[in-house]
């Protein structure tokens, strides 16, 4: 029997995207708590964090069994009137 091909892949997010976020991150961060947030060092070190974990997640959500459900995860805004979420 052939095996079923997945829908849906999920991917990281594009490195320059992580980066970019991670700078804006650490732009609101040093504004309250000092201009160290701001260093490149700082900046990398977070991009990079992000950039591994959402592989990880990703790689995660590909090898389950079933696709997210997104209608059950909807669970998790309660008390919400919204009919998306």
């Amino acid at each position: 029997m052939k095996k079923r091909m997945r829908p849906i892949e999920y991917l990281p997010p594009a490195e320059a995207d992580v980066y970019a976020y991670a700078e804006q991150l650490c732009r609101r961060i040093a504004e309250k708590h000092g201009d160290a947030f701001e260093e490149p060092e700082v900046v990398q070190g977070l991009a990079e964090f992000m950039r591994i974990s959402a592989r990880i997640q990703a790689k995660h959500l590909n090898k389950l069994p079933e696709l997210v459900d997104n209608v059950t995860d909807r669970g998790y805004f309660q008390g919400s009137d919204d009919a998306d979420g």
